[in-house]
């Protein structure tokens, strides 16, 4: 139920958190985040670490609540409007996404590791962000400035050129992972590793700012309402983004809900190429496909591309 390789992860990098002064906060908790920093801790322990201090985000597991929760028709699908009625009897999981409320108690409490269950992706860094810099919750343009970077940077390299659908000219076979530098007055620079593949510009961040949203001005967060178009950009230096003006508005007084269930299952893998250039853009994704593959030592009786389509569209 939660992210296998992470307590493995955590003793093999301990000494470096520990040398300096690094902290961790992370989703990696899954559907059992509880389980996950056990595991952890046991880790640690086997490392010689015991002093480190877990914290633990739990509780968006409200399964068990669903019976009456569906009483009150709270949990109508939010685009069809569709009653949950329909698959009450198929459901299998059923999770609210948390803000950072949660991740800050535990920063507050002394906390090293802290793992949570579901949360919204971006709360991930406004948790850190609102407990480094002692920011008021009420101030929602500074709520905005932290889940505006955290949105940025938590589709791994997409900000660092992964998302950008121009002709590129820089290389993505090692794509460094985006950071984003916080000001205590919201204002933040997004960048990436030295001496790695890829690129921060103003085109790769307005790319991933506009990414999975829905109303721009009116983003629905668990913290706040982000209005996008109020943000502003400036490129500050190779691979350098300045982020400013970031503004919200208060947050709603509502959580959004995933809920699984069992219909059967399918499983496929495509991979869509669209644009100018369409073909020798997917040339390129098989050709970075294959050097990952051999950079992690997976062994594959065929790996093998299927161009279909014609003209500025492709699957491969």
């Amino acid at each position: 139920g939660y992210v296998k390789d992470f307590p493995e992860l955590i003793k093999k990098v301990s000494s470096s958190l520990l040398a300096k002064k690094i902290k961790i906060v992370t989703n990696a908790g899954g559907l059992n985040p509880l389980a996950c920093a056990k595991a952890v801790a046991k880790s640690l322990v086997d490392g010689g670490l015991s002093h480190f201090k877990v914290g633990v985000v739990f509780g968006d597991d409200i399964l068990e609540q669903l019976p009456q929760l569906m009483k009150k028709k709270l949990l109508n699908h939010m685009d069809t409007n569709l009653s949950i009625q329909t698959i009450a009897s198929k459901i299998i999981s059923a999770n609210v996404y948390f803000g950072a409320d949660g991740i800050v108690k535990c920063l507050q409490e002394g906390a090293d590791i802290v793992i949570t269950g579901r949360v919204a992706d971006a709360s991930l860094t406004l948790g850190p962000c609102i407990h480094a810099f002692d920011w008021d919750a009420q101030n929602s343009d500074l709520m905005a400035a932290g889940m505006i970077a955290g949105h940025l940077i938590e589709c791994g390299a997409q900000v660092s050129g992964g998302n950008y659908s121009g002709r590129k000219n820089f290389s993505l076979k090692s794509p460094g992972y985006p950071i984003a530098k916080m000001n205590a007055d919201g204002t933040f620079l997004i960048t990436k590793e030295k001496n790695t593949d890829g690129c921060v510009s103003v085109e790769t961040v307005s790319e991933q700012l506009i990414y999975e949203i829905g109303d721009p001005q009116k983003y629905f967060t668990p913290d706040v309402i982000c209005d996008f178009t109020s943000v502003q950009l400036k490129q500050m230096g190779k691979d350098k983004v300045f982020v400013y003006g970031c503004k919200g508005q208060t947050a709603s007084n509502t959580l959004k809900t995933s809920i699984a269930y069992d219909n059967g299952y399918k499983c496929s893998n495509t991979l869509f190429v669209y644009g100018q250039k369409a073909y020798e853009k997917a040339k390129e994704c098989f050709e970075i496909i294959q050097y990952q593959v051999k950079q992690e030592k997976i062994k594959l009786k065929n790996l093998f591309p299927e161009f279909l389509g014609s003209g500025n569209t492709l699957v491969i």
